[in-house]
């Protein structure tokens, strides 16, 4: 008698759906361990361009906590 091997479905999400997790953002702000004080610094931390690094923040801005005090900008993930 063989026995069925029993594999997991694959876990794919929609085109159109974030994984918030596996997001280039958070996991530059996991690896520090904080927040960013500037999209300058965001944009270093993962190896892109300043505006890649803010349209990146911006795919996923309601789960930060972004504060602007003039031209400073400061970025953490929300508790």
């Amino acid at each position: 008698m063989k026995s069925a091997i029993i594999s997991e479905p694959v876990r794919q999400l929609p085109a159109n759906v974030i994984d918030f997790r596996s997001h280039p953002v958070v996991r530059a702000l996991e690896n520090i361990g904080g927040s960013v004080s500037s999209n300058r610094e965001l944009a270093k931390l993962m190896s892109v361009s300043e505006g890649e690094a803010s349209k990146r923040w911006r795919e996923i801005e309601d789960r930060l906590d972004i504060v602007r005090v003039g031209k400073q900008l400061s970025i953490r993930l929300r508790a």
